[in-house]
Formats: structure tokens, C-alpha cells, sequence
């Protein structure tokens, strides 16, 4: 059993509520397992008890707290990070958490300069040793 896990779901109620068996049937393997959520589906995500903590993400608040946010998770330690949701605040934390084991699903766009962008990424994916599924 390992020890930590860190799930991004800073999006909407609908995408938790379809992805949150995955996410219980994860967290069984590990003995610490914490959510960055947003305030749309916090409030249910703070009842459910498979999770050690919930932290907050409110997009709606200056630029300053949100640099505090990604300060407190700088350099913090996980043996897993998985991003669902394909947001800023996601893939910007994604790079900065230490772990052994990083995965992102990210979300393709129509579109030349969206084509661009997501094997930009994807580049800098390979170049850090994140997994990844488009």
C-alpha cells in the first residue's frame, strides 16, 4: 500500500460525480488520499470519507491567493498525482508536486493553434515523464 495521493477535480459537479468511483476505487490502494476541488462540488466532496483533505480552489479570488495556493503544494511530496479535469491551476500544479508517478488526461480542442498547443504540451508531458491519454 502506498502512502499519498493527490487528485485534481477543479471542475464541475456532473464530471465529479461520474469519475468519483474511479477515484474511491484508487484511493483504497493508498493511506492518505486528498482532492483540490473547486467550489462548485466541494460541498459534496467534503462529505465523502474516503478523502484525508479536500482543499479549496476558488477561482474566483486575486491573483495573489492564487499564487499562495500553488506555494502550498510547491515541492510538496506524493507518491501519485492524477489531474482529471484539464484546468490552469491543474497542469501548473501537476509540474510543481514531487512524485513518482504523475498522470494527466488532457483535453483536445478543434482547431489549428489548439492542435499546436496540446503537442506543445504534450512535448513538455514526455520531457517530464508525466503519463498522459488524450
Amino acid at each position: 500500500m502506498k502512502n499519498k495521493i493527490l487528485f485534481f477535480s477543479v471542475d464541475r459537479l456532473g464530471d465529479y460525480l461520474i469519475r468519483s468511483n474511479v477515484i474511491y476505487k484508487i484511493s483504497k490502494y493508498y493511506k492518505s488520499s486528498e482532492i483540490i476541488c473547486s467550489n462548485i462540488n466541494h460541498k459534496l466532496i467534503k462529505k465523502q470519507l474516503f478523502f484525508d483533505k479536500v482543499y479549496l480552489f476558488d477561482k474566483s479570488k486575486k491573483k495573489l491567493n492564487k499564487i499562495k495556493f500553488i506555494y502550498k503544494f510547491f515541492l510538496k511530496k506524493y507518491d501519485t498525482v492524477i489531474a482529471f479535469d484539464g484546468k490552469s491551476i491543474s497542469n501548473i500544479l501537476l509540474f510543481l508536486t514531487r512524485s513518482s508517478f504523475k498522470y494527466v488526461f488532457v483535453y483536445k480542442k478543434k482547431g489549428f493553434f489548439n492542435d499546436l498547443k496540446t503537442k506543445l504540451y504534450c512535448y513538455c508531458l514526455n520531457i517530464f515523464n508525466i503519463k498522459y491519454e488524450i
